[in-house]
């Protein structure tokens, strides 16, 4: 941290290089970071303004009015989670929201609400999914990177906590041997298969 700004550095010591060979993951992770920091900025009186650089992300801030926004409150309360949906299809309002917050940030949305569509991105993600898991050294990557308990989780600081993932919180040496037997391929694939028919 500098004194009107913070620098969010890649830390390459913790790269997956089978599962993330080219590092997408890692720096998806500095821009969450920074757009939690930004969203958090004004909040404290603060605009943060960000440029990527060589090996990170640097975000200067200059002084605002306090303004505390609902993306702000939202930081505590979001989540990731791999559950299943509810199947419920969006009202048309709901899937105009989704299109308009997309607009003017250099990326498209494309809403698929065919059956047949779905099932074909369906096939996709199987036949992914089977290639990595037919991979011994991604399976494994992958497992060293899951945190079972939460105590593990903040003592290390990084990997994939398995309560932010919907399921259950253990101690690392059940949770490893849980993995074994439960991280399989048929079950991920069957996982994602029913993700996808409930969307």
């Amino acid at each position: 941290m500098t004194g009107d700004g913070i620098h969010i550095l890649a830390d390459y010591s913790r790269r997956t290089p089978v599962v993330d060979p080219d590092d997408h993951h890692l720096w998806v992770s500095l821009g969450c970071a920074t757009e939690n920091l930004l969203q958090a900025a004004p909040a404290f009186g603060l605009r943060g303004v960000p440029t990527v650089t060589g090996d990170g992300i640097h975000i200067q801030f200059d002084s605002i009015p306090v303004q505390r926004t609902e993306l702000f409150n939202a930081i505590p309360r979001r989540q990731s989670t791999r559950a299943e949906y509810d199947s419920r299809p969006l009202r048309s309002d709901e899937t105009r929201q989704l299109e308009t917050a997309a607009g003017g940030l250099a990326v498209g949305v494309q809403l698929l609400t065919i059956r047949k569509e779905l099932d074909q991105i369906r096939d996709f993600v199987i036949a992914g999914n089977s290639a990595q898991m037919a991979d011994p050294a991604f399976v494994r990557e992958l497992k060293d990177w899951i945190r079972f308990g939460k105590e593990e989780a903040v003592e290390r600081r990084d990997g994939l906590f398995t309560g932010s993932s919907g399921n259950a919180a253990v101690p690392s040496w059940l949770g490893s041997s849980m993995c074994s037997l439960f991280f399989t391929q048929k079950a991920e694939n069957d996982k994602y298969a029913r993700h996808l028919r409930t969307s």
